[in-house]
């Protein structure tokens, strides 16, 4: 991905991102947040999130996709908590009313990417994975991080990361869909 520096990084890198933010919440919301909160008043949420917090993109310190997903894990689970507390109840409006914030080029983009055919074959696609490697998939293929990182939230070594990122890249590289939503295809 090219450089980016604010003001304007997010509206910019969005049409490449929002294929896979899109299936990250999809899939996050298939969970228990599925029970309080739809896939794209999530994506609406994280991409306002992201537009606050963009001045504090550098960078000098990573990609704008990690922290772009970084964003989203930090919205995700704030709502989980707040369903937890039972301040977050199904079909909350508050996230999603909050939308007519953003700039139309991006409500554009989700629109578009909400009825993209590659978008929905790649879920269905993930079905064919167990949840190990679905989870590998999003946290490499998709938030694009390090093996370090996912070693870590897996319980596994960084170098055993490494070897089944490599064989399950090598898998779903025969997708006809994944180019368009991963990072590391």
């Amino acid at each position: 991905m090219t450089e980016l520096s604010p003001p304007g990084a997010f509206v910019r890198a969005y049409p490449d991102l929002a294929p896979a933010l899109r299936a990250w919440a999809v899939l996050r919301c298939r969970g228990p947040l599925g029970r309080a909160l739809e896939a794209d008043d999530l994506v609406q949420e994280v991409c306002l999130e992201a537009m606050a917090a963009e001045e504090r993109f550098d960078p000098a310190r990573g990609e704008f996709r990690p922290w772009l997903f970084g964003i989203a894990s930090r919205v995700a689970s704030n709502a989980l908590r707040r369903l937890a507390r039972g301040r977050l109840l199904p079909a909350d409006t508050s996230l999603a009313s909050r939308t007519g914030r953003l700039p139309a080029d991006v409500t554009t983009v989700s629109r578009r990417v909400r009825h993209d055919e590659a978008v929905s074959a790649f879920l269905r696609d993930l079905d064919e994975l167990d949840e190990d490697d679905r989870r590998l998939l999003v946290h490499r293929g998709i938030e694009a991080l390090e093996h370090a990182e996912i070693a870590a939230l897996l319980g596994i070594s960084a170098e055993n990361a490494a070897k089944r990122w490599q064989r399950l890249r090598e898998r779903v590289a025969a997708w006809p869909t994944a180019r368009s939503v991963l990072a590391d295809c």
